[in-house]
């Protein structure tokens, strides 16, 4: 609602100052700081509105990327999404990291089997290594509507995206 007042960024001046305001090449963060008087009704309003600020420190720097994979949408990482993505990053196969960096750019189900993973493009295999992926939102389809397509893609995830991050940076879990 406050949104739509499209007063935010004045208020946030008025009661903070220029200096919350930190920017960096992709990204603009504000940092506010924590309020000690609980009787402060407006800098309780701010706090509920940006979060509880301490949950999120241990994971900031995640929090930006995940940001930044998920720009498009209106996607607020929490430190339990986080959590949620640490452990399935950890039960990560050496075979399903190999195929999200290979569907970084959209691929044929053959591609997938016989360039990436050198095995041959049959049906059990396709069932066997594909198409759990699918099922954990870890890869999606190209085309959406006709998964039997024969111009169907497969294509990494922005959740599959995380869990390569993830992955590569060895977070530690």
């Amino acid at each position: 609602m406050l949104e739509k007042l499209d007063s935010g960024i004045p208020r946030i001046l008025e009661t903070y100052g220029k200096e919350c305001f930190k920017f960096s090449d992709n990204f603009i963060r504000i940092v506010f700081p924590k309020v000690e008087d609980d009787s402060n009704q407006e800098g309780n309003q701010v706090s509920n509105q940006v979060g509880n600020q301490d949950d999120l420190n241990d994971y900031s720097e995640l929090i930006l990327h995940l940001t930044k994979i998920y720009q498009d949408e209106e996607f607020r990482p929490t430190s339990k999404i986080i959590e949620k993505y640490l452990e399935e990053a950890k039960n990560l196969t050496s075979k399903e990291y190999s195929i999200l960096r290979f569907c970084e750019t959209a691929k044929k189900r053959k591609e997938i089997l016989e360039d990436c993973l050198e095995i041959s493009n049959q049906t059990k295999n396709f069932k066997t290594n594909i198409v759990p992926m699918l099922e954990n939102d870890l890869i999606q389809l190209t085309i959406k509507d006709k998964p039997n397509s024969k111009f169907q893609r497969y294509i990494t995830s922005r959740k599959g995206k995380v869990l390569v991050y993830l992955y590569e940076n060895e977070v530690r879990y």
